[in-house]
């Protein structure tokens, strides 16, 4: 019985990362249609705008960031699920040609751009940087996936047309959910890590030897006193006097800031041991 539950969990879990392949390569094509409609501008040789280069290359930088995530959910199919995960090889050859093309297309859009700017003598484009990676909730791949699962799991549940969204509520296993950056002398968090009690989705990490990192799903909306009073009860009680926690609300993508890890980070380095505190 306890072996039949584990492998449906197995495989919803699965079916899970194979359908979020199949969103992030509709994400890609769009991407890449936008891509080709700009580069066309330097095909045509017309007039040039100064963004162009910083615009096609922020939007290639962008599929790049998506076929990374792509190639970390293929490797964990391939490997830890490998007989749970069904081949794919059509998507996979798409996928593949698609990070082909994109490379050979911007390449030649380059050559092109900077030799059309130098006949019309353009002011040279600033070259584009690129913004500095935000530090994300998880460091290890499959808890940074199951965390990217429950934002799009909460955002159909937050955008789901009104007719639907009944029987939506009905079938979503998730309502609510709270990142949660725990700090604290080693043994405390050592107490709490083997103590703490986990649902189906939620997510505990060791991130280093004094902070703990964690994602608590609910299966209702819970507001944040709520949440402050049973931390309090289990996570203060059992990691010590040292532990301060802060905490971040998510209902939905749109929650999710470039910044929100940093902001907690700051917020924890500003408040005292045994509080807990919620950032906006």
């Amino acid at each position: 019985m306890a072996n039949d539950l584990k492998e449906r969990k197995i495989k919803r879990y699965v079916a899970q990362l194979d359908s979020l392949i199949d969103k992030n390569l509709d994400e890609i094509e769009k991407l890449y249609e936008k891509f080709n409609s700009l580069t066309s501008i330097v095909h045509q040789a017309g007039k040039i705008p100064l963004s162009l280069k910083q615009d096609c290359t922020k939007i290639k930088n962008e599929i790049d960031y998506i076929l990374k995530e792509i190639y970390s959910i293929q490797s964990l199919l391939r490997g830890k699920y490998k007989n749970y995960a069904p081949r794919k090889p059509i998507r996979d050859k798409k996928i593949a040609e698609i990070a082909f093309q994109l490379k050979k297309d911007y390449n030649k859009f380059i050559e092109l751009f900077y030799v059309i700017t130098k006949q019309k003598k353009l002011q040279e484009v600033p070259t584009y940087k690129r913004p500095q990676a935000e530090e994300k909730p998880f460091k290890q791949i499959e808890n940074q996936l199951k965390f990217t699962t429950v934002i799009k799991l909460l955002n159909e549940l937050s955008y789901d047309k009104p007719e639907n969204l009944k029987e939506k509520r009905i079938e979503q296993p998730i309502r609510d959910a709270y990142f949660i950056i725990v700090q604290g002398d080693r043994y405390g968090l050592d107490s709490i890590s083997t103590n703490i009690k986990l649902r189906e989705y939620d997510v505990i990490e060791r991130y280093s030897k004094i902070e703990l990192r964690l994602l608590i799903t609910n299966l209702q909306k819970v507001e944040p006193e709520v949440i402050k009073k049973v931390l309090s009860r289990i996570l203060l009680k059992r990691g010590g006097p040292e532990i301060k926690i802060v905490m971040y609300r998510i209902a939905s993508d749109k929650d999710i800031k470039r910044d929100f890890v940093q902001r907690m980070k700051i917020k924890l380095s500003r408040i005292k041991q045994g509080e807990i505190e919620l950032i906006l």
